[in-house]
């Protein structure tokens, strides 16, 4: 769900697809595109620079992330909303156990 100025809040559909395979233990990460780090700063021409951007979470939507980690396997998988009509600023980061 994402808050905006004075009372409004509108939710956005993601959806995480956890494989069998995944560990027990991890991190959910939700964040804002605004709020996410793109790494065009090694980009050597124009083209790196466009390849960069090309993947990276526009700044009107949401991406969700979940990482999960057990002895020997590792699982990671993640979701990026459609564009919102605003910029999308902040995000939050909780511990996952899966019993």
């Amino acid at each position: 769900m994402l808050e905006g100025s004075g009372d409004t809040t509108r939710t956005v559909p993601l959806s995480l697809d956890v494989p069998k395979t995944a560990g027990r233990r991890g991190m959910l990460s939700v964040e804002g595109g605004a709020w996410q780090w793109t790494n065009y700063y090694e980009a050597i021409d124009v083209d790196g620079i466009a390849d960069a951007l090309a993947g990276a979470v526009r700044n009107d939507a949401v991406s969700a992330n979940l990482y999960l980690e057990g002895r020997r396997r590792v699982a990671q998988v993640t979701d990026t909303s459609e564009p919102t009509d605003k910029v999308v600023i902040g995000g939050k980061q909780v511990l996952v156990r899966i019993r």
